[in-house]
C-alpha cells in the first residue's frame, strides 16, 4: 500500500486556505502578516475571489539569484525580484509535483506532472521550457504509461543539460527510472524501482545516484544504489533496508589526490515505510570517500517519528553549511559538516517543510515551503512571501463587463 504522497495532503491545504479567504470578505495575507483586498467585485455584486495556488516544490536560477521558480497544484510560478512579487508562467490547472532548472543553462527547466481528477486523460507527465519558464513544450510520451502516474523526481546532469532521468511511480505498472540524452525528446526504460530521489554526478552525467522507496522488509532492494553507466545497471552501495527520503551530492571534489569517485561527499535521509504509520525516520548519514556514518546529533528526537528529512541542501560558500527541511520539525542548520545540528525555525508560523532551496552566490539566501507558504530567510528570522495567485482565466469574468484586466 502506497502511503499518501505530500501532494495528496496539499489539496487539504488549499481548501482550508479558501475557505479563511472567504471569511475574511475577500481579503488575502500580502505576505507581510496584513490582509488586502485580493479583486474587486462584477459590476453585478457577484463576489470574485482570488484563487491562491499552493505551492510544492522550489527552485532558484544558479546565475540569477533573484529569479525564483515555484511549482504548484496550479502551475509555476516565478519571481524575478527574490519573491517579493510572482506571477503565473505556465502549466495552468496541471498539478505540478517536481521542478528543476538544468545548473548549466538556467533557461532551461523541466516540470513534472501529478495525476488529478480523470488521470487517464493525461499522455504527457513531462514538460519542458527553453525560455526561462515563459513557454512549455510536452515532452515526448511514454509509451508504457497509461496516464495516471505521477512523475517522482526529475533530474539534470549539471554538465549536460539535456540529460535527464526521469523517475516514475504508477499503482497500474511496475515503477521506472527512465533517461533521456537529447533533452527530452525520447525516453529509454532503465529500472523497475520505485525512485522517489535522484542525484546526477557533477561532471559525468551518466554516473547517476538513486535512492529506494522505503517499504516494508518484504522489498529487499532499498537502500542507496549507483550506476556509472546512465541507468542501465544499479549496484547498491549503502543503506540497504532503508528508503531514501533525501539524497544531496556536494557539487564539489574532496580530496584532490582521490579518484573523484572515491572522493565524493553524500548525504542521505533513510527511513523505513510501514503500513500502520506510514513513513518512520531512521536517520541522516553521510558519505566522505565511501565510507559512511551517521550524523544526528541534534537530530535525535525525529528518529522514529514521521517527522523525517524531506530536503538537504549545502551553502555554496561553505560545503560545511547545512540545511535540512522535515515534516513537521521544522529547518535545522548545521555548521560543521552535519556533526551537530540546531533548530532553525525563527518566525516559522508551520513547521512541515516540503521543499528548501538557496541561492547559488555569496549571499546563499535560504528559502523553504512550509505548509502552504513560501518562507525567505533574512535578518535573522523567516519571512512570509505574498500568496501565488493565479490570474483570471481568458474571457469575460463572470458577473462583470468587458474583457479581464491584463496579468
Amino acid at each position: 500500500m502506497k502511503q499518501q504522497s505530500k501532494k495528496q495532503r496539499q489539496f487539504f491545504g488549499v481548501a482550508l486556505l479558501t475557505i479563511l479567504v472567504v471569511l475574511s470578505n475577500g481579503f488575502i495575507n500580502s505576505g507581510n502578516g496584513s490582509l488586502v483586498k485580493a479583486q474587486e467585485s462584477g459590476s453585478d455584486g457577484t463576489s470574485i475571489l482570488p484563487i491562491i495556488a499552493t505551492p510544492t516544490v522550489l527552485a532558484i536560477d544558479s546565475s540569477n539569484a533573484a529569479n525564483l521558480y515555484a511549482g504548484t497544484i496550479n502551475g509555476v510560478f516565478k519571481s524575478s525580484d527574490s519573491g517579493a512579487s510572482w506571477r503565473q508562467v505556465g502549466l495552468r490547472g496541471l498539478y505540478v509535483s517536481t521542478l528543476t532548472i538544468a545548473p548549466s543553462d538556467p533557461n532551461i527547466l523541466y516540470a513534472g506532472i501529478y495525476p488529478t481528477g480523470n488521470c487517464n486523460e493525461y499522455t504527457n507527465r513531462v514538460f519542458k521550457s527553453t525560455n526561462g519558464g515563459t513557454g512549455w513544450q510536452p515532452l515526448g510520451a511514454f509509451t508504457y504509461l497509461n496516464g495516471c502516474e505521477e512523475i517522482l523526481a526529475v533530474a539534470v546532469a549539471p554538465s549536460n543539460p539535456n540529460v535527464l532521468y526521469v523517475s516514475i511511480y504508477s499503482e497500474d505498472v511496475i515503477p521506472t527510472l527512465a533517461r533521456s540524452d537529447d533533452g527530452g525528446n525520447n525516453f529509454v526504460e532503465l529500472s523497475g524501482f520505485y525512485f522517489p530521489v535522484v542525484a546526477v554526478d557533477s561532471y559525468n552525467p551518466y554516473t547517476v545516484y538513486v535512492g529506494t522507496y522505503g517499504y516494508e522488509p518484504n522489498y529487499n532492494y532499498n537502500g542507496l544504489y549507483k550506476s556509472a553507466n546512465g541507468g542501465f545497471d544499479l549496484t547498491n552501495i549503502a543503506l540497504a533496508g532503508y528508503g531514501i527520503s533525501a539524497l544531496t551530492l556536494d557539487p564539489r571534489r574532496r580530496g584532490i589526490r582521490a579518484p573523484f569517485e572515491k572522493s565524493r561527499t553524500i548525504y542521505a535521509a533513510a527511513n523505513i515505510y510501514l503500513a500502520s504509520s506510514g513513513e518512520i525516520f531512521q536517520g541522516l548519514f553521510k558519505s566522505v570517500s565511501g565510507a559512511w556514518f551517521t550524523i544526528n546529533n541534534g537530530l535525535e528526537s525525529l528518529i522514529g517519528t514521521s517527522n523525517g528529512i524531506r530536503s538537504l541542501v549545502i551553502d555554496p560558500n561553505n560545503p560545511d553549511i547545512l540545511y535540512v527541511g522535515t515534516n513537521g520539525s521544522g529547518v535545522f542548520q548545521s555548521t560543521d559538516g552535519g556533526a551537530s545540528w540546531t533548530p532553525f525555525n525563527i518566525g516559522l508560523p508551520n513547521l512541515s517543510i516540503s521543499s528548501l532551496a538557496i541561492t547559488n552566490d555569496t549571499s546563499a539566501i535560504l528559502y523553504a515551503i512550509a505548509g502552504d507558504s513560501i518562507f525567505k530567510f533574512i535578518n535573522n528570522r523567516w519571512v512570509r512571501l505574498p500568496d501565488l495567485i493565479v490570474p483570471p482565466p481568458p474571457g469575460p469574468i463572470p458577473g462583470s463587463s468587458g474583457s479581464p484586466k491584463g496579468n
